[in-house]
């Protein structure tokens, strides 16, 4: 027979959910309050409160409800997976790797928890883990279509950055409004310097900052700036103390602006990026700079044929942009790195973008990675005829 306290409990966290629905959230909240006063030694309103935070993105309370609704439920798989997606959210790839084997221990088939650990996984540069956990995966749920995607680029060879150069620690990330406010000073002082500020509109107004600040950290270092342009980036890097190197092969660029950049201190060397005239380990940093879609020509059209370019296409091309990176980390010393950054065209089918994790294996920065898009820094652009998103990543040269 059900008690007072039992039914009280009940109508609580009924009460809570109509109100939730209701987004009477504040309402909703002080439900679940309730209903745990009355019975805290059940998982069911903590674990329907950890929801609510999650959608209202309050991450901290959210991780705090699942911690003690596994506590009071440690059984539950799905308790655990949800703490698992909440800490990889956060970037917090160890506890999300933990919670998410936690999930597997209780239930062998729980294809989600696998997926989520082949991601945290990755994010830790451990594909063969990652490959075995995505075939689990896909024993249950044969029809998986990201865990299928993400293993055929790793069963290819092309997870590891395979350049005789090391190990290497990567990190990558989404151009984000946030990280713009907060580097807003960085921004200010580029836009300070006049040629650099008409470059900066669409998606440079946060690669160059990006760059910008990975360069800093980096004082007085000797750079090669590969697919130099017009040299407007790399004058500000000399004018903050750093020699660069620039390198391209595109005749009006030279014409325009060698005599001035030579002036300003800046040596030029005209080569393919895929075949660099220089010996290994010359430089602390090099730059890629909104130049990897342009190899071996443009990502999205083929000047050559006048033709907007197929998936197949794009994907024929890989080689070539792997030939790039594998150059630009030949020439850094060991500890040096390669700051790259890229463009996301989200109006155009996933085939059509660079593929991160399968031309180099880094995982959580393709279009397919895109989950809340509110805080993208996300570009018109007439020429491409949608929106554009810039992507930087930075890898470092193991010693």
């Amino acid at each position: 027979m059900e008690t007072m306290v039992q039914s009280r409990y009940r109508e609580a966290l009924k009460r809570a959910g109509h109100l939730a629905q209701a987004a009477d959230h504040h309402g909703a909240l002080a439900a679940y309050d309730e209903a745990i006063k009355l019975a805290p030694h059940r998982p069911d309103a903590h674990y329907e409160m950890g929801l609510l935070h999650h959608k209202l993105g309050r991450v901290a309370e959210a991780i705090a409800c699942f911690e003690r609704a596994a506590e009071l439920a440690p059984e539950d798989a799905t308790v655990w997976n949800n703490l698992g997606v909440l800490h990889y959210d956060q970037k917090e790839w160890a506890q999300a790797e933990k919670a998410f084997r936690r999930a597997i221990g209780l239930d062998q088939r729980y294809t989600d928890a696998w997926y989520g650990l082949a991601r945290a996984l990755l994010q830790q540069s451990r594909e063969p883990e990652a490959a075995h956990a995505l075939r689990n995966c896909l024993q249950w749920e044969p029809w998986h279509g990201k865990a299928r995607q993400e293993l055929s680029g790793l069963e290819t060879g092309s997870a590891s950055i395979a350049t005789g150069e090391g190990h290497l620690k990567t990190k990558g990330c989404f151009a984000e409004r946030s990280w713009c406010r907060e580097n807003r000073r960085i921004i200010r002082y580029l836009l300070g310097f006049e040629e650099l500020r008409i470059k900066m509109h669409g998606t440079r107004f946060w690669e160059y900052p990006f760059a910008f600040k990975e360069v800093m950290k980096r004082p007085k270092s000797r750079i090669v700036d590969i697919g130099i342009g017009r040299g407007a980036f790399a004058s500000v890097l000399v004018k903050n103390g750093h020699q660069v190197v620039g390198v391209d092969n595109y005749g009006s660029c030279w014409s325009v602006t060698r005599d001035q950049r030579e002036k300003e201190g800046i040596d030029y060397i005209d080569a393919d990026a895929r075949n660099l005239a220089i010996q290994d380990g010359q430089f602390d940093l090099a730059l890629l700079i909104s130049m990897i879609e342009h190899v071996p020509s443009n990502t999205i059209f083929c000047e050559k044929r006048r033709i907007v370019k197929t998936a197949e296409m794009l994907r024929a091309e890989v080689p070539e942009k792997r030939k790039v990176i594998a150059e630009a980390l030949r020439v850094v010393k060991p500890g040096g790195v390669v700051i790259i950054t890229s463009d996301i065209y989200l109006d155009y089918p996933p085939g059509m973008n660079i593929s991160w994790r399968e031309m180099l294996g880094l995982g959580g920065i393709d279009v397919t990675d895109i989950g809340d898009a509110s805080d993208l820094y996300i570009s018109d652009n007439p020429i491409h005829k949608g929106r554009i998103l810039p992507v930087g990543l930075v890898l470092e040269k193991s010693g």
